[in-house]
């Protein structure tokens, strides 16, 4: 019931890497299929994952064998993936959800949806709440062929770019570093502008 790792350098973030959830600890011999396994998965957290629809639907139950200080108060989660927003939200309204994580400019601060909850009439709890998540949104160049090949194209495109704009049209934070705030190693700096685009720098 023991786990090992030896590795072949230091490395002082390990701890870090291994509890993302890219590095999820499953027993040898689990099999890599499209849109994950049927069957339970055995987890040495609070939950485990007992079922997995399509990829869509999936549901964790409380783990028995955990004896950990973890919270784990609930029988079980369930998470339906890529959910309409307008659905999702009716849901909460209705009592038959909790959460929507979701990047949509209808749930962004100041929306229509962010004004009824966030300040609800007198009695009535608060039910808005804009919580950051632990994911980036990127543009990708390739960066092995054409323009992009060249490192001083790539850094006038960053200057370039309108952040602002995109954040707004994915209903997102703009943001100038790989890792999100709250992730270990996120940047408290930013090196290209959050403003706008600098045009002035793009073209030196």
């Amino acid at each position: 019931m023991t786990l090992t790792i030896t590795l072949l350098r230091p490395a002082a973030d390990f701890p870090e890497r291994i509890a993302l959830s890219y590095f999820c600890r499953v027993p040898v011999g689990t099999p890599i299929i499209p849109n994950g396994l049927w069957e339970p998965i055995p987890s040495a957290g609070p939950y485990y994952l007992s079922g997995n629809i399509g990829g869509v639907v999936a549901v964790l139950r409380r783990n028995p064998y955990y004896h950990g200080s973890r919270p784990h108060r609930l029988a079980a989660i369930v998470y339906r993936e890529q959910p309409r927003t307008g659905a999702a939200v009716a849901g909460v309204e209705a009592g038959n959800a909790d959460y929507v994580a979701e990047q949509d400019p209808a749930l962004a601060p100041g929306t229509a949806i962010a004004r009824q909850f966030g300040q609800p009439a007198a009695g009535q709890p608060r039910r808005y709440f804009a919580t950051p998540l632990l994911a980036t949104d990127v543009l990708a160049f390739d960066t092995g062929h054409g323009l992009f090949a060249d490192p001083r194209m790539r850094q006038a495109v960053n200057y370039a770019l309108d952040r602002p704009a995109l954040a707004a049209a994915l209903g997102d934070l703009a943001a100038g570093n790989y890792l999100p705030p709250g992730m270990p190693g996120s940047l408290a700096r930013h090196i290209y502008p959050l403003n706008g685009p600098e045009l002035a720098r793009a073209g030196r």
